[in-house]
């Protein structure tokens, strides 16, 4: 697919470094949401551990997949400010719609596809993204992060 260029802190194929750790983004995505879009890019470290690092107006995150206990009925139930079992609070309910992507991706995507997400925040800047793909729940955990803390590998 073409993504319309956006000026962007990443480029593929080029590492850059953040906390000590070389990243090289291999993917990217765009989804569209009822305030405007952002971008997800796909993300591996030296040791071939795989990241999510999501650009949304100049916020940034930096998410590992993860495995949770909820059940897949949760989003059912979630209502912002609401706060789980687990002291996560509930900050943002919306559809994410597919725009594009370029690069490698480790899943198939499809543009128009659509799916529930929940942003969820934590202790220490922590967010938590949860997202019902197809019926099923998927778990990201990671932080907000500094643009000014990416470096680019000289």
């Amino acid at each position: 697919s073409v993504l319309a260029p956006e000026i962007s802190i990443l480029t593929l194929n080029t590492p850059f470094f953040f906390e000590q750790k070389s990243y090289l983004p291999l993917g990217k995505i765009r989804y569209s949401y009822g305030r405007g879009f952002w971008e997800e890019w796909w993300v591996k470290d030296t040791h071939n551990n795989e990241y999510w690092l999501s650009i949304d107006e100049g916020d940034l995150t930096l998410q590992k997949k993860i495995e949770v206990t909820y059940p897949d009925s949760l989003f059912t139930r979630l209502r912002i400010g609401l706060v789980t079992s687990d002291e996560w609070i509930v900050t943002e309910l919306d559809t994410a719609k597919c725009e594009g992507f370029v690069g490698s991706l480790p899943k198939k995507i499809t543009i128009g596809s659509t799916y529930q997400y929940a942003h969820l925040g934590g202790k220490d800047a922590k967010l938590r993204t949860l997202e019902l793909v197809e019926g099923k729940l998927e778990a990201y955990e990671g932080k907000w992060i500094s643009p000014f803390d990416i470096g680019k590998v000289l």
